[in-house]
């Protein structure tokens, strides 16, 4: 391809430039935001993730695997390739909240405190579905902790 003139260049680079940044309307992310409980009450952790993984056998196939840092006090928000939320459908919740003693030290290996299922999401009771408009409390997230001894 020949360019004649500066002015079909940049209108080149303005075409170039849209096909690269386009996105499927499967790719539009709604905001997901929650917290984490333990009897009702704020989740007290050493950090951990909140990752959500698609769940097929309720219709979601997307190839994302959205997740969000788990803060000390249970909130959470989650991420999907470097942008807020997660497109929507439904997914299984995997929640991996660490003691705050072992996060402490990064060179031993984690310590959870929730109860082993809610480590994979094979196993994990926690389901919710990403929507536009959520109801207020639709992601908050009930675990187990693991008996203290």
């Amino acid at each position: 391809m020949k360019i004649m003139s500066g002015r079909t260049t940049p209108s080149l680079l303005l075409v170039v430039g849209l096909l690269g940044g386009c996105s499927s309307k499967s790719e539009q992310f709604q905001p997901v935001k929650g917290k984490v409980l333990v009897g009702g009450q704020p989740i007290k952790c050493g950090g951990g993730a909140v990752i959500l993984v698609a769940d097929a056998s309720k219709g979601n196939t997307t190839q994302h695997e959205p997740r969000g840092a788990l803060s000390a006090d249970g909130d959470f928000e989650i991420m999907t390739i470097g942008q807020a939320g997660a497109p929507p459908g439904w997914y299984k919740v995997v929640v991996m909240a660490q003691d705050p003693a072992s996060a402490s030290n990064p060179y031993a290996p984690p310590k959870y405190i929730v109860t082993p299922e809610y480590l994979s999401a094979d196993r994990t009771p926690l389901s919710i579905e990403v929507v536009a408009k959520p109801a207020p409390d639709a992601y908050k997230l009930e675990v187990k902790e693991v008996q203290k001894k």
